[in-house]
């Protein structure tokens, strides 16, 4: 389950909502998470069952509340703006390479996908401010290039200190083969390594772990086959 819904009452469009922090391994986790909601999105029951739910939710909050009723608890109206497609918010700390590489591969299909940087500060009276700016896939890619300078960069040697000569040995065979594909370039960031074509473009990240290695492949479905029953995402 995603961690809220929005409903856009001015423009009749349903929003999923993740929350998540930088620190996260967000490629892994909202990616992998976000794709699953998106695919259970696709069965008509699974859409008729949410809006159903929804609608149950808010009537007994308004009744609880003894308020008018509100749009959003009809359920016909639900399954309308439900079937018109779902959208997605993400809600986190910061903005980040991995970030983009979400949001772009989340909107490929022509879903409606928004980042939300928040920040919150503090005085020393406890006053809290709150700062946020909602970025579609293209205003993202744009700020995030103003933040590339900001991205810290470790050596792959330091990724390597802490693993096995086999972990090793497999990491920098499995680099040499990837840089060999045309344009693909190695950065190493704080947390991984990637592959990229270009700058914000990566197709492939590797974790490297003190007992091996966590791969995460960016591929089109449809065509990656792998024998060995790799998943791509």
């Amino acid at each position: 389950m995603p961690d809220g819904y929005l409903v856009d009452l001015a423009s009749d469009k349903f929003f999923i909502i993740e929350v998540e922090l930088r620190s996260h391994d967000i490629v892994h986790h909202v990616m992998n998470q976000l794709s699953r909601f998106k695919l259970a999105m696709g069965n008509a029951g699974t859409r008729s069952d949410l809006a159903r739910l929804l609608a149950e939710t808010v009537s007994v909050e308004r009744t609880r509340k003894e308020s008018k009723p509100a749009k959003v608890s009809d359920v016909s109206y639900l399954s309308r703006v439900i079937e018109r497609g779902v959208g997605i918010f993400i809600i986190i700390d910061s903005i980040s390479e991995q970030l983009t590489e979400v949001v772009e591969y989340l909107s490929k299909d022509g879903t409606d996908v928004r980042a939300i940087p928040f920040e919150t500060y503090v005085n020393s009276r406890k006053q809290f401010i709150h700062k946020f700016t909602t970025f579609t896939r293209d205003a993202l890619e744009r700020e995030a290039k103003k933040w590339t300078f900001k991205w810290t960069t470790v050596p792959v040697e330091k990724h390597l200190e802490k693993s096995d000569e086999t972990v090793k040995a497999v990491f920098e065979k499995l680099s040499q083969e990837i840089c060999c594909l045309p344009k693909a370039v190695q950065v190493s960031r704080k947390g991984w390594t990637t592959f990229q074509t270009s700058p914000l473009k990566n197709f492939c990240t590797i974790k490297i772990l003190k007992d091996g290695l966590e791969v995460n492949l960016k591929v089109d479905k449809k065509t990656f086959k792998d024998r060995r029953g790799s998943q791509g995402i």
